[in-house]
């Protein structure tokens, strides 16, 4: 089949990420239709990343500036890597994706592509219904993007901190939201909250220049352990679409668990 377009597939790689790198690879390259000429990019934030074949390491990010708060150090590096991207997408689309999550359909890349049409200039998932997070809106974890547009956005990946009368900073929730129209835009309650994580302005920024994003929707958490965190899966039309490690990473058995899920799917 003659290639159609490129997908740039891009991920932030961090500790570990270089175990999870290679599934989420093999999983791009399993279920792809063979329309896209794919291509695996990554920006790494520690030089003892130890390099994973097939990746392409367009930079190391050697910068300092630490985080506001030390318990979101994880969420603030990530979101500075994100805003590195811009300068580094030649394709025709984006793919951004945690490093540890793969992909589990078939044609996924053409499932995908054919949500990217006329205003809608993102397809992604969105949080998990158990936070509050971009419920109608698509987020970084695993993400399509028209190139042009999402290279033309001034948007700022980075999670929002909010300076307290103490002067500690810490990762907040978001004032109430009192505008009708942007509850509605995260599907949430006119006085609720939503926690401003890494990525959180994507709907409004997308809402600004005209455009909108499209969501796979969450479906499922599957609870490891009561104790620990869970991993995430996605659906689309019933069969699972992408699945995302996340918090699992921190117990050795939890990641286990979600490896036999990815196996049980061929991709393993």
């Amino acid at each position: 089949m003659s290639k159609t377009g490129v997908i740039e597939v891009f991920t932030c790689a961090g500790d570990r990420a270089d175990g999870y790198m290679p599934i989420l690879q093999n999983s791009m390259q399993k279920f792809a239709s063979g329309k896209y000429e794919i291509k695996y990019k990554c920006i790494i934030n520690t030089k003892q990343f130890r390099e994973v074949p097939g990746w392409e390491t367009v930079e190391i990010d050697e910068d300092t500036q630490s985080s506001p708060n030390p318990k979101a150090a994880g969420s603030y590096s990530h979101g500075r890597q994100l805003n590195k991207i811009q300068k580094y997408v030649t394709g025709d689309l984006l793919v951004i994706a945690d490093a540890d999550t793969c992909v589990m359909q078939k044609d996924w890349d053409i499932i995908m592509a054919k949500h990217i049409v006329d205003k809608t200039v993102a397809y992604g998932v969105n949080s998990s219904k158990n936070n509050k997070r971009f419920l109608g809106s698509p987020c970084i974890i695993f993400c399509m993007f028209n190139c042009k547009i999402f290279c033309n956005m001034k948007t700022n990946f980075l999670p929002l901190f909010k300076e307290k009368a103490n002067k500690n900073f810490k990762l907040c929730q978001k004032s109430y939201y009192l505008d009708p129209k942007l509850a509605n835009l995260y599907r949430m309650g006119r006085l609720q909250k939503i926690f401003c994580d890494t990525g959180w302005a994507l709907a409004t920024d997308l809402q600004q220049i005209g455009y909108t994003g499209g969501i796979i929707e969450h479906e499922d958490n599957l609870h490891l352990n009561p104790l620990h965190a869970e991993f995430e899966t996605w659906y689309y039309e019933k069969a699972p679409f992408v699945t995302h490690a996340g918090g699992s990473r921190s117990h050795q058995k939890d990641v286990e668990q979600w490896k036999s899920f990815v196996k049980s799917r061929g991709v393993l």
